[in-house]
């Protein structure tokens, strides 16, 4: 098989990389794509880089044998903790969704950037270091460890979720116009976020600048799907877990309308 017809890989912890998913699936549908979740061992946002790492490598093992022609980190605090080591080992065309969420948020700001985060990523300092490289103001950071537990569990309406943004976001709203959803967990939760952050702060989803940058790399390298009929227009699209297939198919239709076929993955 041409290397433009090999699958994309795409992985999280869980659900969170599914916001990347829908946004590659919308700028490049002829692709076929592989999603994993490794919904057993999530959420990572509170386990040690070294644990991390053993995860990160552990996925894109299974992935690489399912012969994809990049691999897309779904995760931030894979990509905080563990993307630089990751790149060295591995030479499969790799991309994360940090780099892309603070150069956005970084050129547009005029007053201070804020970003919600795990607990992993905002202790690895890697937004700032990554905004610090396209503007100089203030930089407010904060964990959100009832996040992703919440979209985990299907728990997103902004009843329930606001309470949660507001305890983690007010103390920041009234220095910055910009907002990061460092987490690509986050953008279930954006309409919530957009309610408490108001209208005056931008919010940066980071699935979209990513989903960018995939369909450019792609279409540089001529490494775009060339389909062979009408009915390769529309990629396949095959899902692995490492944990309950029903249960994941379930809250994949709730969050991105979409019931797929669930496979169970054993790492």
């Amino acid at each position: 098989m041409s290397n433009n017809r090999l699958p994309i890989g795409i992985f999280d912890s869980g659900l969170g990389g599914l916001t990347i998913y829908k946004e590659v699936r919308a700028l490049l549908p002829a692709e076929d794509i592989i999603y994993f979740a490794d919904t057993k061992r999530a959420p990572f946002g509170g386990k040690s880089r070294k644990t991390l790492l053993s995860y990160a490598s552990q996925i894109i093992n299974f992935l690489q044998k399912k012969q994809v022609k990049m691999i897309v980190i779904g995760c931030n605090t894979i990509s905080a903790n563990c993307y630089p080591q990751l790149k060295q080992r591995y030479t499969t065309p790799m991309f994360e969704p940090i780099h892309f969420a603070a150069y956005q948020a970084g050129i547009q700001a005029q007053r201070g950037v804020g970003v919600l985060a795990t607990e992993a990523t905002v202790k690895s300092g890697v937004f700032e270091k990554k905004l610090a490289l396209h503007t100089r103001l203030p930089i407010y950071s904060r964990p959100c460890p009832l996040f992703v537990p919440l979209i985990e569990e299907g728990l997103t309406h902004p009843d329930i979720v606001i309470p949660a943004v507001k305890l983690y976001a007010d103390y920041m709203l009234p220095y910055i116009d910009t907002l990061v959803l460092g987490c690509t967990h986050y953008p279930f939760l954006s309409k919530s976020i957009q309610m408490v952050a108001g209208t005056d702060v931008a919010i940066i989803n980071p699935a979209k600048a990513l989903a960018k940058e995939v369909a450019v790399y792609l279409q540089r390298n001529n490494l775009t799907k060339n389909y062979l009929s009408k009915e390769e227009e529309v990629g396949t699209a095959t899902f692995y877990t490492t944990g309950d297939t029903i249960k994941f198919r379930e809250l994949c239709h709730r969050l991105i309308s979409v019931y797929p076929i669930v496979e169970q993955a054993v790492l």
